[in-house]
């Protein structure tokens, strides 16, 4: 709980953010957007297609730090049968 309460102190929370870059549409499960930096947050439920997942957060990286003019990072967040697994990316 302490982990998650610190992530969204000071963030303006946006769950399922449409997303418009480079003439493509996509939908981001949670942004945190703070007053100096962004972080974008996917879950997933498998691990099965991970390289993807990485590349799919760097596109959103990329997306939102052009639009926002912040810093931004991603987490992918993997909701797996045996816990919970962060990744950074």
């Amino acid at each position: 709980m302490g982990t998650r309460k610190k992530l969204l102190e000071g963030a303006d929370m946006k769950r399922e953010q449409s997303l418009s870059f480079n003439e493509e549409l996509k939908q981001i499960d949670l942004l945190l957007e703070y007053e100096q930096k962004c972080v974008v947050i996917d879950y997933k439920s498998s691990k099965k297609y991970h390289q993807k997942h990485l590349r799919q957060v760097r596109h959103y990286k990329r997306a939102i730090e052009s639009i926002v003019k912040k810093p931004t990072t991603g987490i992918l967040v993997y909701l797996l049968e045996e816990g919970v697994e962060f990744v950074g990316v």
